[in-house]
């Protein structure tokens, strides 16, 4: 499967709560374990494009849903008909977990949402594309927007209640899209997508036109104040595509992650700071002062098609970015040092952290011979960095395997064609763990949060039937039409469930509790037993710690 082709897949709801050991950190805590998942859908295709956490812990999930969808988890109900084939939605749920409210609006075309942020106050911002005349207040009032083409630009403030604020809609004749947006602590919010032609910034009655690039697409940043009104836009491109795919921003700076192709010059002002794609599309983050001011840009890249996802940045001003990778060499470092990566497959998923002068830290990869995609990253109050994404592809089967540890030791199989995953870095780089799940269809994990209390929230789609609880329960949701919803929780926690198999202590069981293992999983093969009959992977009729993949796959986890 082509990684481009995946990421262009830019009813009731029901809530199981368990609690399953996933997997032990290095970091400040020291095991997670998976809680609960949300899904939602009808009979159509339904997407969850984005997450956010409020400082008090409320969770807000924003994408696009077609035909009839009940969005409350209770027994009571909260039905939404979309007016086309896709409409946008955000939902909101309280710091508990109890449903709070969803509000949509759309027409008759295709509508989403494709990112979602929280301001200090609780308010709930989204943006996405719209088609037509859509009416942006989804309570009684009226608040009617035309695109200008064939897909323009909305952003739109709700308050924690979910009442409307406002909406602030920009495009040209062709087609304008955005895909992340970002909020400051003084309430600023920055929307970062791609517009072609000709396109006036300025939604009020002021004008701030920027033209592309020899009419290809290039990227913009823009900045409205708290209350709506308009502050800036920023544009930068080059001769062929721009597009920036995620923005953060902290007290001191803005950085914007994307890709790009042949030469584009990152200054929005009016100095050249001009770079050079290595093949399709290669990866870049710009660095921004809060007014828009050209800092730094990294970039890196291999003859094929490279992009960054999504950006996430560190109490310290550094950052951290992922996406995907194909071929190589693709050297990371872009200073005067050399960390060169080929990947194994199609794609191969990447991580890669910068100090916050550009400098490089240090980058981490895995795949296998398949499509392995990095979507969304976010950093954790302890400092560590968590990501979500998928792996596999059309050509793979069930059983496909990724060791997503650098070190070995730590392989994932999926069940279907595309599972998704969340795996969990230090600050440093160290590989902590990876909690995967799917079904006989595909999956996408598209975004992801983390809240100060220590949880990981992750949203994406997925396909007929799913368990989603790694451990020995089970939360299988199964999807009322072509894909549905889902929102993801794992908990941090300070001790693992007790298990008798852990001989050494360290919260696995694996072989290096050999004694263990021997004890209980040394049985003979032809025993009448279906674990030891299947389990035998080395063939010498045990099942024994030289079964290396089959006992870390299977009892690599404390349950």
């Amino acid at each position: 499967m082509n990684g481009l082709k995946r990421l262009e897949y830019s009813v009731g709801l029901v809530m199981v709560t368990s609690l399953s050991f996933v997997g032990e950190t290095r970091g400040d805590c020291p095991f997670f374990a998976y809680e609960t998942t949300w899904s939602m859908g009808g009979i159509g295709r339904d997407r969850g494009c984005s997450v956010a956490v409020g400082m008090d812990g409320p969770v807000v999930v924003a994408g696009a849903f077609d035909g009839i969808v009940d969005f409350d988890p209770s027994l009571e109900v909260d039905l939404h008909t979309s007016n086309g084939s896709n409409d946008i939605f955000v939902t909101r749920f309280h710091a508990d977990g109890t449903y709070a409210w969803t509000r949509t609006m759309g027409a008759e075309l295709g509508d989403g949402a494709r990112a979602v942020a929280i301001d200090n106050s609780g308010a709930v911002l989204i943006t996405g594309v719209f088609w037509q005349t859509v009416d942006f207040d989804p309570t009684a009032g009226v608040d009617l927007h035309e695109s200008l083409g064939f897909t323009d630009v909305f952003v739109t403030k709700l308050t924690s209640d979910g009442d409307y604020a406002w909406t602030r809609t920009f495009g040209g004749t062709g087609i304008d899209g955005t895909w992340g947006i970002a909020v400051g602590t003084d309430g600023a919010v920055y929307a970062v997508g791609d517009f072609v032609g000709t396109v006036d910034f300025d939604p009020s009655e002021g004008i701030d036109e920027h033209e592309s690039n020899k009419g290809s697409h290039d990227a913009f940043l823009g900045k409205l104040d708290p209350d709506g009104s308009y502050e800036w836009t920023v544009t930068f491109g080059g001769e062929d595509c721009d597009q920036p795919n995620s923005v953060i921003v902290d007290s001191e700076t803005l950085y914007v992650a994307g890709h790009f192709c042949e030469t584009t010059d990152f200054d929005p002002g009016v100095g050249v700071e001009e770079r050079t794609s290595h093949g399709s599309f290669d990866a870049f983050v710009l660095n921004l002062s809060l007014d828009g001011d050209y800092e730094w840009v990294w970039t890196a890249g291999s003859t094929e098609i490279d992009t960054a996802q999504g950006v996430a940045v560190f109490d310290d001003g550094s950052v951290a970015l992922t996406g995907y990778f194909t071929g190589g060499p693709v050297d990371f470092d872009a200073s005067d040092g050399v960390d060169e990566r080929f990947s194994n497959g199609l794609s191969d998923v990447f991580v890669t952290k910068l100090g916050s002068d550009g400098s490089y830290v240090w980058t981490y990869t895995a795949g296998g011979n398949e499509s392995e995609v990095g979507h969304g990253i976010a950093t954790t109050v302890d400092g560590d960095i968590v990501l979500a994404g998928i792996f596999g592809g059309d050509d793979a089967l069930p059983g496909y395997t990724v060791d997503f540890d650098p070190s070995g030791g730590d392989p994932h199989a999926s069940n279907g064609m595309v599972d998704f995953f969340v795996t969990m870095l230090k600050a440093d780089g160290t590989y902590g763990w990876t909690y995967t799940a799917g079904g006989q269809g595909a999956e996408l994990g598209a975004g992801i949060a983390a809240s100060d209390s220590g949880k990981i929230y992750v949203t994406g789609d997925f396909s007929e039937t799913v368990d989603f609880d790694p451990g020995e329960s089970t939360d299988e949701h199964t999807a009322a039409g072509d894909h549905d919803i889902f929102l993801t929780t794992l908990q941090c926690v300070d001790d693992p469930p007790s298990c008798d198999g852990d001989a050494n202590g360290d919260g696995l069981v694996d072989p290096l509790d050999s004694g263990f293992v021997l004890a209980r999983f040394g049985c003979d093969v032809d025993s009448g037993d279906p674990d030891c009959d299947t389990a035998d992977m080395n063939g010498d009729a045990l099942v024994d710690p030289l079964d290396v993949g089959y006992v870390l796959a299977r009892f690599g986890t404390c349950q």
